[in-house]
């Protein structure tokens, strides 16, 4: 049998299967330098994009932030020092009473009669000494008789001091200018010794208590800047004038006073004794970065902190707030330069990818994608 052309048929078909591998080994590293080509585009889009804001750390005043109220400069109840009926008509609690406007008065009943009384024995006292005066130089006179005289006619000016200080105990005068914070009593009520006749309390200037811990005190001197913002966001600009040097017992902080002018015509109007306020307190400066509240974030830690872009990759920044103001925080933490992410840093973790682009004001729907 003659093989000859089966032969050359196999070994033809051996050569161009041999050229067929060798062409699609040639053309390998081609097709896969390609496909690595389209998937570092593919990669790249795949990066969160996010919204930044590229921040310069700048000074800003450290201050320390103490929870408290405000207190009325002076308040007092003014009580009765004597006796009897009431003969004055009531004042009514809320107005305004300049210093020594009479609040109440007491009737003066047999009282100018006993000063009268009272004087007359003094003009006694008074002859009959110095009668045991002059008959003692005359040596008419004995010492003890004297000395009788003397005590009697003391006794007798005591009298009258203390008839005419009781009758002036009668009319009860403001000490301050202030306001009524109750009625004055009433016409023809019984005023005992002690019984309170009104309250009243002068609110210029205002003073703004605070408690301090114990790590903080040292850090807070008389004549400092404070600021107080009480509730409905009104701003008070007050000065320190009493930092405590003894811890209140129960929670070993130190009791801390502002002072504030507080007039009706005044900037922030009266301010009302008993509101709450927080004191801010200037203790020197501090770099800052402000932001916007949104940018803050939590993370697995518990730690507060903000997302900041390094070289295209996330990274978290623990952070220290320095001030809430109206317009956004201030924040310390963040290196002098730092670009912050303000939207989509919830979808980022530690060494991620990222895309960014600047902060527009809002919330960007692409940040989240």
């Amino acid at each position: 049998m003659k093989r000859g052309p089966v032969g050359f048929g196999m070994t033809l078909t051996r050569a161009c299967t041999a050229t067929l591998a060798a062409g699609l080994i040639a053309s390998l590293p081609a097709t896969l330098t390609g496909a690595a080509a389209q998937a570092a585009p593919s990669e790249a889009r795949k990066a969160p994009l996010v919204e930044t804001i590229s921040s310069t750390a700048v000074p800003h005043a450290n201050a320390l932030s103490l929870r408290g109220v405000t207190e009325a400069a002076r308040k007092v109840t003014i009580s009765a020092q004597t006796s009897g009926l009431v003969v004055s008509e009531p004042r009514r609690k809320g107005e305004h009473i300049k210093k020594g406007e009479l609040l109440c008065e007491i009737e003066r009943a047999d009282r100018d009669a006993k000063l009268a009384e009272a004087k007359a024995r003094l003009i006694e006292a008074e002859a009959v000494a110095k009668a045991s005066t002059e008959l003692g130089k005359k040596g008419f006179s004995a010492e003890t008789t004297r000395a009788r005289d003397k005590a009697a006619l003391e006794a007798a000016r005591a009298v009258v001091t203390a008839m005419e200080l009781d009758l002036a105990r009668t009319r009860m005068a403001a000490p301050f200018d202030g306001w009524l914070e109750t009625d004055t009593a009433e016409l023809g009520a019984l005023l005992t010794q002690g019984a309170s006749c009104a309250s009243l309390l002068t609110l210029d200037p205002i003073r703004l208590v605070g408690f301090a811990a114990e790590g903080d005190v040292g850090k807070i001197k008389v004549g400092q800047t404070a600021h107080a913002t009480l509730a409905g966001g009104r701003r008070i600009d007050a000065t320190i004038s009493f930092v405590a040097r003894a811890a209140d017992s129960a929670t070993r902080t130190f009791r801390i006073e502002a002072s504030a002018p507080n007039t009706e015509d005044g900037p922030h109007g009266v301010v009302r004794d008993g509101a709450t306020a927080i004191l801010e307190i200037e203790v020197g400066e501090r770099p800052g970065h402000k932001t916007p509240r949104s940018a803050l974030m939590i993370d697995d830690q518990g730690r507060l902190g903000v997302m900041l872009a390094e070289d295209g990759k996330a990274r978290f920044q623990t952070v220290e707030i320095l001030a809430d103001g109206a317009d956004g925080l201030w924040i310390a933490g963040p290196p002098e330069q730092a670009e912050i992410v303000v939207t989509g840093q919830y979808y980022l973790s530690d060494g991620v990818a990222v895309r960014t682009a600047p902060f527009s004001g809002g919330n960007s729907e692409e940040a989240r994608q």
